[in-house]
């Protein structure tokens, strides 16, 4: 490369950069303004570009920038043939990269984005790619990023212009989509009536078990009242008759307490008439005794002593006297005798 002796001035336009040569050797990126080639630098010239984002061969443009992309044939998921026309918005961000990194970068962009645009078509059906170019774009710069960032690229957007596609082939299509979708409709109604009717179903046999185990719980209550019930009436039953052995026990100890006190008090008895009866013959006169000894003999100390509170003591004794040389033994009916 022949040295610039006389050196050449270059006004880089606003909106643009040039990237400057030495020797064949990348030297610098030169920004908006005057600059002045010496000796061996040159300006790196981009003529494979053609017009695109670049000014006479030399200035790269760094302001965006739209690429317009060749008609891309693609297919649906739901194999339906189609073209998708699409612009590319882009700005170059690193001039270096964009220059030495890639070749022909116009070029690999729009490649790059035209693969990914197939890519993303067939992941819709047919019916949907238009309304979805949006997010089909969208996904285009997202997969795409990573590959120009290394171009010294940006991509701020991919606008799908048309979707072409051959009408009798999409009628077809669509005919079969839509018999596809209301067999799918039937299905999904069929389907939705079978759950309503099991969850009907469920719902039945809840409320059932509800009661069944409401009706248990019931009559597991009512068990347990009666067998509390049948507790306590046997606890008053056997209160009664603890009651009753009590009150037997009770008369018994009544019983033989009273006996005790008749025992008691017939001793008592006795004993106060033994001594009324010793303070009544200390009161007889000596015939009263004589005469009371006299009956003693004859008729016993008891029955004797009876006689002595009796007003006829004197005439039974008058009788037994009388009869006293009469009789040896004294009858058995001695009571007439002595009535006589």
């Amino acid at each position: 490369m022949p040295f610039n002796i006389i050196p050449t001035v270059y006004v880089v336009p606003q909106g643009t950069v040039m990237v400057v040569e030495d020797n064949g050797k990348f030297r610098k990126v030169a920004e908006p303004g005057r600059y002045t080639c010496w000796l061996a630098k040159y300006p790196r010239r981009v003529t494979s570009w053609g017009d695109e984002l670049n000014k006479d061969g030399i200035f790269i443009e760094t302001s965006e920038q739209t690429l317009v992309t060749h008609s891309a044939d693609c297919q649906s998921r739901d194999s339906v043939p189609v073209t998708i026309d699409a612009h590319i918005r882009l700005q170059i961000t690193d001039a270096e990269a964009a220059v030495y990194k890639i070749d022909v970068m116009p070029r690999e962009v729009r490649l790059l984005c035209l693969s990914a645009i197939r890519s993303q078509a067939n992941l819709y059906n047919f019916d949907e790619l238009r309304p979805k170019r949006s997010e089909i774009g969208k996904a285009v710069i997202a997969e795409v990023a990573e590959d120009v960032h290394r171009w010294g690229v940006k991509i701020l957007g991919v606008e799908i212009n048309d979707i072409k596609y051959d009408e009798e082939l999409a009628k077809s299509l669509m005919s079969a989509r839509m018999a596809e979708s209301n067999a799918a409709a039937e299905i999904k109604k069929a389907e939705s009536e079978a759950e309503v009717a099991k969850k009907k179903a469920e719902a039945e046999a809840q409320r059932a078990l509800m009661k069944a185990e409401s009706d248990a719980a019931i009559a597991k209550k009512k068990a347990e009242l009666q067998l509390e019930q049948a507790k306590t009436n046997a606890l008053v039953e056997e209160q009664k008759m603890e009651a009753k052995l009590n009150l037997k026990k009770m008369e018994a100890e009544a019983e033989l307490l009273v006996h005790e006190s008749r025992i008691r008090a017939d001793s008592t008895y006795r004993d106060l008439q033994a001594k009324a009866e010793a303070a009544a013959l200390k009161t007889l006169s000596e015939a009263e005794m004589e005469h009371y000894t006299k009956l003693v003999e004859l008729l016993g100390a008891e029955y004797a002593t009876s006689l002595l509170k009796t007003e006829k003591i004197q005439k039974a004794y008058g009788n037994i006297t009388a009869a006293a040389d009469r009789i040896v033994v004294v009858p058995h009916d001695f009571q007439g005798i002595v009535n006589q």
